[in-house]
């Protein structure tokens, strides 16, 4: 130890400095100092972020603090110590308010250090609603995408059905840093569909949004319907196409009075009809009860809607009712053929005999009167004093400018012995058969006869006049008019006068197939005989009269012509034609049968002062039945 001694004035100081060598040898604290740590910058939020704080150098004990922009850190910021030099910070889910400077601090008792690193949190744009409410066509719209959040620099655009947008639209677009406005000075239905705005910025994440644009659009014809004019039979399509939005409905109304409103919807059900789903209304055969005005009505709830009134006119060529007939005449007298034609005018009938026309040395034998009927046309051949050679096929031809049709007529002219033979029968005839057809003996031909008939009457859906029954078996039978030719008695009245009860019979008219009719050796009586068989006869001939009893004195009178109608029949039967065929079914051609029958009755009805009793007669009713008149 060495001492010094410092003197000044009264007072001596001494300081004694104790130098050991163990002092070159003495201890230091080192100071402590933090490796560099940043935050990566491509966070979001939501993202995960971290970083750790490793103390390189300092001595112990050492001391680590956390700050965010110098305050201390938040509750959701997670601190960790990992052992004496290494201390971690971590945030689970980035939110906007945890951007900032993040310091790490580190001290002992030489020194302290810090190292700070600023976290930024890219925020992606939000973008607000909007939407164009309910447009028609033809107004102005825009809408306004604003970006309520998100870091600029900020981008903005919009799509048409993730499409750019087309040019030829002219839709105008205006932009400011946080909102793009878009506009259609006037709206059409192009312009409909779905536009998207979109928003992106440098954190590489972008927003949409989409608003439906919807354009209401009054209907407009694609395809009105025009007039037509069609033969009978021909096909005709109606077109009525509209196009809108919504889509517009099409409903077709046919007229059936002389004012627009008074219509009939024309349905799927609609006979002779057919309505397809894009308007069209189709006729597959036009006939004169499809002429007339339709109505189609296009609306879809915008605007007044559309409607076309067109008019459908069915040209009726001639048409005959029965194609073919027969007729007899006694040589001598006088024959009337008739044509009758249905069918538009002008039209005109000539007659042929044999291919060829009437010879002019013919007349005034011949003779030909024509009359302009309703709905159609009539022409009467006129025969007089009938000879063999008037035998032989006639036709008439009828045209107009629609078409033509012919009709045929086999006249015969018969001698007086077979006029007599067709009028009194009984004078000759030495055996008649009578067959009665049963189910299951196809092979008779009777039967095959009304099974043909049936069928062919099931096949027709309307049969609206007594014709249309005589065309069908005027082609399988030979036709006699009642009281024209041979006449038809009524045996009703004498019948159970003079003839025995069934049961008294020698045979069973139930279980028999035929009846055989012969007469007797003295040909005074008619015999009749019931067989069980159709093959073999092996019944007894015997008389069915009664003991005692003769037809050969009673005067057995003829059925009259015409068949007894109840009034109550007359009246259906106008609701039904009303009903099918509307008010004004006496201006259908077809309906002249009915026509003629209620004008002679309406004719008959009673004038004031008339006893009912008396108009009864004259319509042979009896008044104490249910009213019936004869047609």
């Amino acid at each position: 130890m060495r001492a010094r001694l410092w003197f000044t004035g009264d007072r001596i100081a001494v300081t004694f400095l104790q130098i050991r060598e163990e002092a070159l040898n003495s201890y230091v604290a080192v100071p402590p100092r933090i490796a560099p740590f940043s935050f990566q910058t491509d966070l979001h939020l939501g993202d995960r972020a971290g970083v750790q704080c490793f103390i390189t150098k300092g001595d112990l004990p050492l001391k680590i603090e956390w700050q965010k922009d110098g305050a201390p850190i938040e509750a959701d910021v997670g601190v960790r110590q990992l052992g004496e030099h290494i201390s971690s910070l971590s945030i689970e889910s980035l939110r906007p308010h945890h951007a900032g400077i993040y310091k790490c601090q580190a001290s002992n008792s030489a020194a302290q250090d810090s190292h700070s690193s600023r976290l930024l949190v890219n925020v992606p744009p939000r973008i607000g609603p909007f939407t164009f409410g309910e447009l028609i066509e033809g107004v102005r719209t825009q809408v306004q995408c604003v970006i309520q959040a998100g870091d600029p620099p900020l981008t903005l655009k919009w799509l048409k059905d993730d499409e750019i947008l087309p040019l030829e639209l002219g839709i105008q677009v205006t932009q400011d840093t946080y909102s793009s406005t878009l506009a259609i000075p006037r709206v059409s239905r192009m312009h409909a569909g779905n536009y998207t705005c979109i928003a992106g910025n440098p954190a590489a994440k972008t927003a949409s949004v989409t608003a439906q644009l919807v354009v209401s659009v009054p209907p407009r014809w694609v395809a009105e319907p025009r007039d037509h004019k069609v033969s009978r039979d021909e096909t005709v399509m109606f077109h009525c196409q509209a196009e809108g939005f919504p889509n517009p409905t099409l409903i077709w109304r046919k007229i059936i009075g002389r004012h627009p409103s008074e219509y009939q919807d024309v349905t799927v059900r609609s006979r002779g009809l057919q309505l397809f789903s894009n308007g069209t209304l189709y006729i597959r055969q036009a006939l004169p009860e499809h002429q007339g005005q339709y109505l189609c009505e296009a609306t879809n709830g915008v605007g007044a809607g559309l409607s076309a009134l067109v008019t459908l006119t069915v040209h009726v060529p001639p048409m005959f009712e029965v194609k073919s007939t027969q007729a007899t005449v006694r040589r001598g007298a006088s024959q009337t053929l008739q044509c009758q034609a249905h069918g538009d005018g002008p039209m005109s009938i000539v007659w042929q005999r044999e291919d060829m026309r009437l010879p002019a040395q013919l007349k005034p034998r011949y003779d030909v009167k024509e009359t302009t009927i309703k709905g159609g046309f009539l022409s009467e051949l006129h025969i007089s004093n009938t000879v063999k050679s008037d035998s032989g096929t006639f036709n008439c031809i009828a045209k107009n400018p629609f078409g033509r049709s012919e009709r045929t007529v086999h006249l015969q002219v018969q001698d007086t012995a077979q006029k007599d033979f067709q009028r009194c029968p009984h004078a000759i005839t030495e055996k008649i058969i009578l067959y009665f057809p049963i189910v299951g003996h196809s092979f008779i031909p009777p039967d095959r006869v009304f099974g043909n008939l049936e069928r062919q009457f099931r096949a027709k859906s309307v049969i609206d006049n007594p014709n249309g029954y005589i065309a069908v078996i005027a082609e399988h039978c030979t036709i006699e008019h009642l009281g024209e030719g041979c006449p038809v008695q009524d045996w009703t009245l004498y019948g159970d006068e003079v003839l025995k009860q069934p049961g008294q019979w020698h045979f069973q008219f139930q279980k028999s197939k035929k009846i055989v009719f012969s007469r007797s050796k003295t040909r005074k009586l008619v015999m009749v005989q019931g067989e069980p068989f159709y093959g073999f006869e092996c019944g007894e001939p015997k008389s069915l009269v009664k003991k005692g009893k003769t037809f050969s004195n009673a005067r057995i009178p003829e059925v009259p012509r015409g068949v007894p109608i109840k009034l109550a029949k007359v009246n259906d039967v106008r609701s039904l034609l009303v009903l099918h065929y509307g008010e004004q079914w006496q201006d259908d051609p077809k309906l002249n049968f009915y026509t003629e029958v209620f004008l002679h009755l309406d004719s008959l009805q009673p004038d004031e002062g008339t006893d009912e009793e008396d108009i009864l007669h004259d319509l042979k009713i009896n008044p104490e039945d249910d009213h019936e008149v004869v047609a």
